[in-house]
Parts: C-alpha cells; sequence; structure tokens
C-alpha cells in the first residue's frame, strides 16, 4: 500500500505566557488552527516564509562567489590571557606561560587554565613551543577596538594560521556575517589586522567572516646575499624572513572579466572591494 505525501503543518502564538497557558489548555493537535508549509530545496524553511523576489534575489552573486578565501576570525579560549590593550603587559603575561620555573599548577591558579579545553591545550604545548617576539600583533578585537595578541597557534584555541599568514603583509579585509540573530543588518565592517571571530558581533549565530584584499600564498625564507665569496665578507651570512612576491587578488578574476565586459571599460579588484562594502552599508 503507497504511503501518503508527507505534509508539514505550522502554527504558532503570540501572547504573554499565561494566554499561552490557557491555549493550551483548551486546544490539542485536532483543534488547533494549522497551516500547511510548502517546503522547497534547498533551505526548507520549517516556518511559512514570503517567497516574492526569490527567483531575482536568486539571481545576484554570493559573496562567497566572489572572493577565493573566507574564513572565520580567530577564537583564542582564553581572551584575558593572550589579548591586551598594552603590549607590555601582555609581554609579562607570556613570559609566566615560558618561566621554566613556573609549573602547570602554578600557571592555572593564576590564568583558572584548566576550566577550559584551551588552557589545557596551552598547558599540553607550552613546552613544546619558544617565545617569540614577532607573535606580538595588532588584532581587530571589536570594532574601533584594535589591541595586542600573542598569536602562538598552538596555544590559541582557533588559531586560522592561514588567515594570519594574510596580515604578515599590508592587507585589509572585508569583515560580515553569514546569518543574524538581530533584526537588522548592520554586520560589515573593514579592518587592516587579523581579527576575533566576535569583531562585528559576539552573538554565537552571527560568525564573524574575513574576506581579505589580496592573498599571500607561501612564506619563503630568502637569503640577502646568496654568496659570500662575491662579496667578500666573513660574516656569517645573513637571513631575513620574508614573504614571497607570489601575491594575488583574492577577487575570482572571472568576475573582474566580467564586470568589464559588461560595462565596457576596466573594472579592478579595488572597484570590486569598495563597491561591496558600499553596497553592503547602503540604507537603500
Amino acid at each position: 500500500m503507497p504511503k501518503k505525501p508527507l505534509k508539514i503543518k505550522y502554527s504558532d502564538l503570540y501572547g504573554l505566557r499565561e494566554e499561552k497557558y490557557k491555549f493550551l489548555e483548551s486546544h490539542d493537535i485536532k483543534n488547533t488552527d494549522w497551516q500547511e508549509l510548502e517546503l522547497k530545496e534547498p533551505r526548507y524553511f520549517f516556518v511559512p516564509k514570503d517567497m516574492k523576489g526569490e527567483e531575482k534575489y536568486g539571481g545576484f552573486l554570493s559573496i562567497k562567489d566572489i572572493f577565493y578565501y573566507f574564513q572565520a576570525g580567530a577564537t583564542t579560549g582564553q581572551d584575558k590571557l593572550f589579548i591586551d590593550t598594552d603590549k607590555e603587559s601582555l609581554r609579562i603575561r607570556i613570559a609566566m606561560i615560558f618561566n621554566k620555573v613556573i609549573d602547570d599548577n602554578q600557571l592555572d591558579l593564576s590564568f583558572q587554565l584548566k576550566k577550559s579545553q584551551a588552557g589545557k591545550k596551552l598547558i599540553e604545548n607550552r613546552n613544546r613551543v619558544n617565545f617569540d617576539d614577532k607573535l606580538f600583533k595588532f588584532y581587530s578585537y571589536r570594532v574601533f577596538d584594535t589591541r595586542y595578541l600573542y598569536s602562538e597557534n598552538k596555544f590559541l584555541w582557533r588559531s586560522v594560521e592561514e588567515l594570519q599568514k594574510q596580515f604578515i603583509r599590508k592587507n585589509m579585509a572585508l569583515v560580515m556575517t553569514k546569518s543574524l540573530s538581530t533584526l537588522f543588518f548592520r554586520h560589515i565592517f573593514i579592518t587592516e589586522n587579523i581579527g576575533d571571530y566576535s569583531f562585528i558581533s559576539d552573538k554565537t549565530r552571527e560568525v564573524n567572516y574575513y574576506f581579505p584584499f589580496n592573498l599571500y600564498e607561501s612564506i619563503n625564507k630568502k637569503p640577502i646575499f646568496k654568496s659570500q665569496a662575491r662579496l667578500d665578507l666573513a660574516s656569517v651570512q645573513k637571513e631575513l624572513d620574508e614573504y614571497s612576491e607570489d601575491k594575488k587578488s583574492n577577487i575570482k578574476t572571472e568576475i573582474i572579466q566580467k564586470l568589464s565586459d559588461v560595462y565596457k571599460k576596466r573594472i579592478t579588484p579595488e572597484d570590486v572591494f569598495y563597491y561591496i562594502y558600499a553596497v553592503l552599508y547602503s540604507p537603500i
């Protein structure tokens, strides 16, 4: 015997708690007014939706289809330990981590590390890495609130190492959220630093995603002098850690080309980047 098609029905009730209790006392599944839902791929909304204009809306590009790469921001798991407005205060705390005289229990007493998975990660790795002064970075903690971060990947709960690489050299990124837990969209900003998971919003659902302007694809350790003999130097060869010149725009080439063809003029990655920022801020 063939099964009947599945039907999804919906009902909602607004009002005060007492009013809802009274309704539930006098209603059940059979005598409640239900609204049948028409579920559509791919979202399958389980609430009534006015889908007027859906086809036109769906014809626009998603932000994730414009950029090659994007990633959620960093989460330290121990903000009070790894982030500070004062670099020297932060340096003192970080020095405690690398101080061999201070054991794990003493460190835990100071920072309550064992209460969190992030703290346990730090304790597990503190003797596996060395202090590195280059790991103090400017950090976009909240909007208009730039602080210092000690960015040791083996300590941070969610270190986003690949995103950090994009800011070793000059760069900027659009920051926005995929979903909203508030009524109005105002979730767009720009930064020139590695940033926090909660940079523009600390709501759990509103994860902050970073869309860099430039992509730096690899780090190379390049010698300053390739031949000491040629320069007749007796000193040890000096070296620099520097990013390779393998830099490209993070905005997809086909997007730039398509826009240039449509508008019959040269469109640059800067044009697209700033236009996105302007449009998402526009009240129109």
